[in-house]
């Protein structure tokens, strides 16, 4: 896993489990009054050095948001590492992120890999925000990682979804995007309805061109 600090001094820590294939140059727009901000990306391991634990854990209080394939990632990653947190916020995602019912189901999921190329890796990040509309938008903060790369990541984390997280209650809070032409909306409600408040967004998978800071996701 890699990381990227986001600090301003605040006795308080956000981290953002990202999704697959992106870094943190899609958030750079994103500020916030109250947080310190942990971005976590690249999930073709699962371990955080002792050096990033300490840091973590040097903070009064400790908040989660998560999106995309980073919801199962980070219900495990603080399930792992015994992460004690206040408040957790999934975002367009579940933590059955392979499943007909609650996530993108399996057969889409393996095609995703095996016909994976950089041209219809462009594909996907443009249905990924929505079309053209937000495709100027991300173009000019997309990731900055080799596809080979976001491809390895992909393959690994099928493997990391056969993995088991213990409880069913972690996100307090789920977003879901009405538009999201990835995570299908109706499986994330169908999913969340028992177990998180939701709120609903008028917007792509990748919804954070619609919001200026990181504040607005936990309250």
């Amino acid at each position: 896993m890699k990381h990227t600090w986001i600090k301003n001094n605040h006795k308080k820590l956000l981290i953002f489990f990202n999704g697959w294939g992106c870094d943190e140059h899609q958030f750079k727009h994103l500020g916030s009054k109250i947080y310190d901000v942990l971005l976590l990306n690249d999930y073709k391991s699962l371990d955080l050095s002792d050096t990033l634990q300490n840091d973590i854990k040097t903070y009064a209080e400790i908040n989660v948001a998560a999106w995309s394939y980073g919801v199962f990632v980070g219900q495990l990653i603080c399930e792992k590492y015994n992460l004690s947190k206040n408040i957790a916020v999934a975002i367009n995602g579940t933590t059955s992120p392979v499943h007909d019912r609650f996530g993108i189901p399996e057969t889409i999921m393996q095609g995703t890999l095996q016909n994976l190329s950089e041209r219809n890796m462009t594909k996907f990040q443009r249905r990924m925000v929505g079309g053209s509309n937000g495709w100027k938008d991300f173009d000019e903060v997309k990731p900055q990682r080799e596809f080979e790369d976001q491809k390895q990541e992909l393959a690994e984390l099928i493997k990391h979804f056969r993995l088991e997280i213990i409880e069913d209650n972690f996100y307090s809070k789920a977003i879901i995007s009405t538009n999201d032409l990835i995570f299908v909306a109706d499986n994330q409600r169908e999913f969340w309805k028992t177990r998180a408040k939701v709120k609903e967004l008028e917007s792509a998978h990748f919804c954070f061109f619609d919001m200026e800071n990181w504040d607005d996701l936990l309250t």
